[in-house]
């Protein structure tokens, strides 16, 4: 099964275009993850298919590469964030500072996995990275990869201003430290409790070159209504998982799932209104992806599939079948077979 990326996958589709600049074939990679290109920017992804993701892409990369510091290479070469939200955010804050605090708020614009915390107190100041709810060792090339990435792009911002002091990473190999300290330009301590850079204080008073108050409005007025899209686009994502546990169990209904979710069914209504879609489409494409996916997939019988995909009756699902596809799910599922 292929998997496509969206607007908040968006390190996988800048990762994609810096592979093939360490001389690695970019297509080979996501291929052997499953995942489809070129990337569809309006699909969502939820945090658990992100996770998913990551979790398969690192390892299949690191194979590939055979390179022990392949975060860190990937940092190199990723493009530098442009023509992005966040970005323009950045340019027309007055100074650093502020552009470093729009940066934390809007960072789920570019993944729901980070978790960015700026501390400005002490001196040097820190900015440190979580991706909460997995093992650190599961990723330790993503927060390499990731911290490279932004200091090239606070770097940029900044003139060459941005430089970090000291750099902390949880990964425990430090047989490659050398490495580490020649791409970060600064002591690197491995082993760390948290990833974070430290930087300068002084670095927060740097002045941007295009600070502009009216733009700076008109640039988190975009941002925020960007993160109400995707929130709303997390709710039918969670709609859609609360309907798959609830197939086998017994009849998904609106107020059900609007029970499950916590939130009334006429609010729930409501959402799916404006994202263009209802209760009764939500769940029909569920059932049709499941169905297919069971057809082609695996060798459960159609009384089976007519159980999981939530059907009170072998007539009623091939009716439905025939409506989304035109024929009969033995048809289809010869059809592919025959193609495979």
């Amino acid at each position: 099964m292929t998997n496509k990326l969206s607007s908040n996958g968006v390190l996988l589709r800048r990762a994609y275009q810096g592979i093939s600049q360490l001389g690695i074939d970019a297509d080979d990679v996501f291929r052997r993850c499953g995942f489809a290109e070129p990337f569809e920017s309006t699909i969502y992804v939820s945090r658990e298919d992100q996770l998913e993701r990551h979790g398969i892409f690192w390892p299949v990369l690191a194979d590939v590469s055979g390179d022990p510091c392949i975060g860190l290479h990937l940092g190199e070469k990723v493009p530098v964030m442009s023509g992005e939200i966040t970005e323009y955010l950045f340019m027309s804050s007055p100074n650093f500072q502020e552009g470093l605090l729009r940066s934390a708020k809007y960072t789920r614009l570019i993944s729901d996995l980070f978790h960015m915390q700026v501390e400005f107190d002490g001196d040097p100041c820190v900015i440190s990275y979580n991706i909460p709810g997995i093992e650190l060792a599961t990723l330790d090339q993503v927060y390499p990869c990731v911290m490279v990435s932004n200091m090239r792009f606070f770097s940029q911002l900044t003139l060459g201003e941005f430089k970090p002091t000291l750099v902390r990473l949880t990964n425990t190999d430090s047989s490659n430290a050398l490495e580490y300290e020649r791409v970060f330009q600064c002591p690197v301590e491995f082993s760390a409790p948290v990833n974070c850079m430290c930087f300068a204080q002084e670095t927060l008073q740097v002045s941007s070159l295009h600070a502009d108050s009216n733009m700076f409005v008109m640039h988190e007025k975009m941002a925020d209504e960007q993160i109400l899209r995707l929130e709303k686009q997390e709710l039918l994502a969670r709609a859609r998982r609360v309907i798959g546990g609830s197939l086998e169990t017994g009849e998904v209904s609106l107020e059900s799932l609007a029970a499950r979710l916590g939130m009334k069914s006429s609010r729930l209504r409501a959402h799916f209104t404006e994202l263009d879609t209802s209760f009764n489409q939500v769940l029909s494409d569920y059932r049709f992806e499941l169905a297919r996916k069971l057809l082609t997939q695996t060798d459960e019988s159609i009384d089976q599939i007519v159980y999981l995909t939530g059907f009170s009756e072998p007539s009623t699902f091939y009716r439905a079948f025939k409506r989304w596809t035109g024929t009969t799910p033995i048809v289809y599922r010869e059809q592919a077979k025959a193609g495979a």
